[in-house]
């Protein structure tokens, strides 16, 4: 089975070469398209294309769906081959802004208006990404294996890529300070009545307030007046006993000169 698709993947690459080198000289009647043919995409979406034959009502075993698209816009994710009318591929690749698919059908292959593969591409940057068959580009008829694409009549497709702005951020609302709870005023305490004394009964006389003692300094001043008046009187007797020894040598100087008198 792999040598039989491997021969047949080989044919269908003939049969795509000697087709486009034979293409003006045969009716022109089949188309290729890229559906959707325009759209509109965000930077980061996924761009789905689905590529589409109408063979113009030949039949048809093999298939050459070669396109480029620009590589700066557009990020090439996967072909998917799900949905194809084709049995066999030759070529499911993509490179440098440009994807290949090839394949076919056996004979009696197939006719009218079917899907060969989708392509998924990632949209990288704002712009307008213009995809657009190439001209080796073939569709061949299953009987004389002739290229019978129409390529002025082929459909490309044209997307523009926008840029979303970036939203700016939502300021957060700044918490609001929490009001101060104001205390309660304390109830004024009432000042307890006194009791009145019973009959009989005297109240306290209150005590009369104590002199209080002499200060250091008075009782110093004290002390020193004591000292003077011991002093003066010390002096004083001194000199009434010295008076008093001049008295008494005097009389017993007279009485001594009475003596000596005759």
């Amino acid at each position: 089975m792999r040598i039989f698709s491997f021969c047949f993947s080989s044919l269908i690459l003939l049969a795509v070469f000697l087709g486009v080198e034979a293409r003006e000289a045969y009716a022109q009647d089949a188309v290729l398209r890229l559906l959707p043919a325009i759209e509109t995409h965000n930077v980061g979406e996924v761009v789905s294309v689905t590529i589409q034959v109408d063979t113009g009502g030949n039949g048809v075993n093999a298939v050459a769906a070669y396109f480029s698209y620009p590589s700066l816009l557009l990020e090439a994710l996967e072909i998917d081959k799900k949905d194809s009318v084709m049995t066999l591929f030759a070529e499911e690749k993509f490179l440098n802004g440009e994807v290949r698919i090839s394949g076919g059908k056996p004979t009696p292959g197939f006719s009218g208006t079917h899907t060969i593969a989708s392509v998924k591409f990632r949209a990288k940057a704002g712009g307008t990404a213009s995809l657009q068959f190439q001209e080796n580009s073939a569709v061949v008829r299953d009987s004389d294996n002739q290229d019978i694409i129409n390529l002025s009549q082929s459909q490309g497709a044209t997307y523009t890529i926008t840029v979303q702005p970036v939203p700016e951020p939502t300021p957060e609302p700044l918490p609001q300070p929490e009001p101060e709870s104001q205390p309660e005023p304390e109830p004024e305490s009432q000042p307890e009545p006194e009791p009145e004394p019973e009959s009989g009964v005297q109240p306290e006389q209150e005590l009369e307030p104590q002199p209080q003692s002499q200060t250091e300094s008075e009782a110093e001043q004290e002390q020193e007046s004591e000292r003077e008046n011991n002093l003066l009187f010390l002096g004083w007797l001194v000199f009434n006993g010295a008076l008093a020894l001049v008295v008494l040598s005097g009389i017993i100087w007279i009485f001594a000169l009475r003596q000596k008198t005759p």
